[in-house]
């Protein structure tokens, strides 16, 4: 079969005319107008629902290794864009050797490329079932209920603006050894578990310094109000100060040595050093709050 050049050239040269007729037979069309805001709508619809938000997420995420955290995992990420986002059996571990983990978690996260990428604004509800944070002195094993709305650090990536908000459920506190120096020399405690009932979180975070305006913990175990600062871009920095009710079960076997050290049945503890590294110290009781 010969094929006429001449004939295909005279085709490709009458090509934008016919197209321009064709979108003007359309464009005089009834209600053409609308069907043509009507089609680049659900072209926007489109292209916000197939947005490639889990690629670039875990992009961003593994692109931390190294940096903010040695490595992560969490082979199930079911997210979404209108609804919760899912997440099981992930495992962060820190650049200071100390171990994140969680069963199950479920975000809702208000998420669009603009505030993630753009304005490193994060705004999610979460809950966690089971988080672990797993340190040399203490394990942590907490049910958390919660919401954020950050802004983050675009150097460190780490939160540098925002509230914090959380709900504490059927929580516990395991320490390891845990140690408070005294008049006498150092005081062990042997604590094997310490069961939190409920407690409630609410932070600020300025210029990455997380200052608690409310601090509370209850059960059987232990009571008590916790104030303070903990400096997120600075190795996490810790000035905290716990008062614990004298009549927490926890204290019960050391109420002997520690009754000098309560006052207004107030046991005040500081925390200084980092939270891989926390440093204990009873607080003088003449400065013992209520």
């Amino acid at each position: 079969m010969k094929i006429d050049k001449e004939q295909i050239k005279e085709t490709i040269k009458n090509l934008p005319a016919k197209i321009r007729q064709i979108l003007k037979s359309i464009y005089n069309l009834p209600h053409s107008g609308k069907y043509f805001l009507l089609s680049f709508a659900l072209l926007i619809l489109f292209l916000v629902t197939t947005f490639p938000y889990d690629y670039l997420i875990k992009k961003k995420i593994y692109g931390l290794e190294g940096k903010s955290f040695r490595s992560i995992d969490f082979p199930v990420f079911d997210f979404s864009i209108f609804g919760e986002t899912y997440i099981d059996n992930f495992t962060v571990v820190l650049n200071s050797g100390n171990e994140l983990s969680c069963k199950h978690a479920i975000i809702n996260v208000a998420l669009n490329p603009v505030t993630l990428f753009m304005k490193n604004k994060l705004k999610s509800d979460f809950q966690f079932d089971l988080f672990k944070y797993s340190g040399k002195n203490y394990d942590f094993i907490l049910n958390i209920n919660g919401n954020i709305d950050l802004f983050l650090d675009t150097k460190k990536n780490l939160p540098k603006d925002g509230p914090v908000k959380i709900i504490l459920s059927d929580s516990f506190i395991k320490p390891n050894n845990l140690s408070i120096p005294g008049p006498m020399g150092a005081l062990t405690l042997n604590i094997e578990s310490i069961n939190i009932q409920s407690g409630n979180i609410d932070g600020l975070i300025t210029n990455g310094i997380l200052k608690f305006r409310n601090f509370k913990l209850t059960g059987n175990d232990i009571a008590c109000d916790i104030s303070g600062t903990i400096d997120l871009l600075n190795n996490s920095k810790l000035d905290l100060t716990i008062n614990i009710d004298s009549e927490s079960s926890v204290l019960d076997q050391y109420k002997d040595i520690l009754t000098p050290f309560i006052k207004n049945n107030i046991l005040s503890l500081k925390i200084k050093g980092s939270t891989s590294n926390p440093e204990f110290a009873l607080n003088n009781p003449a400065k013992n709050e209520n």
